[in-house]
C-alpha cells in the first residue's frame, strides 16, 4: 500500500520528518503483517490488533516498544477512518499496561548547590 498520502497527512499535522519516518516504518510493518496474515484492512477487527500485539511480544520487544508500535498503528488507522477507507479504528479500544518510567535523579536547587 502506498503511504505517500499518509506521510503528507502527518507532515501537515506538524510532525517532524524524523517522527513521520518512524510512524511510516511502523505502519509498513503492520501492513506487511496484515498481508502475511491475509487480512484486508477493511475487514480488520479488535482480535486482529491483539494478534499483532502478540506477534510483537513474540519478537521479544519491550513493552514500551510495543506501545510505540501500537500507537503508530492507531495513527495509521485513524488516517484510514478520516479518509473513509475504513469505517472504524479497532485499535482505539486497545489499552496496554503502563510502563514504569525510570526514576530521574533529584535536581538540586541553587541553594542546595551552594
Amino acid at each position: 500500500m502506498e503511504l505517500t498520502d499518509f506521510e503528507n497527512y502527518l507532515l501537515a499535522k506538524g510532525y517532524s520528518h524524523h517522527t513521520t519516518q518512524g510512524i511510516l516504518k511502523d505502519s509498513r510493518c503492520f501492513i506487511n503483517w496484515l498481508q502475511a496474515s491475509n487480512i484486508e484492512v477493511d475487514d480488520l477487527h479488535y482480535n486482529d490488533i491483539t494478534a499483532y500485539l502478540s506477534e510483537l511480544k513474540a519478537r521479544g520487544l519491550r513493552m514500551r516498544t510495543q506501545q510505540g508500535y501500537i500507537g503508530n498503528v492507531k495513527q495509521y488507522l485513524n488516517y484510514l477512518v478520516q479518509t473513509e477507507i475504513i469505517t472504524h479504528n479497532p485499535a482505539l479500544a486497545l489499552q496496554l499496561k503502563n510502563v514504569k518510567q525510570q526514576q530521574l535523579h533529584t535536581v538540586f536547587t541553587s541553594e542546595e548547590l551552594e
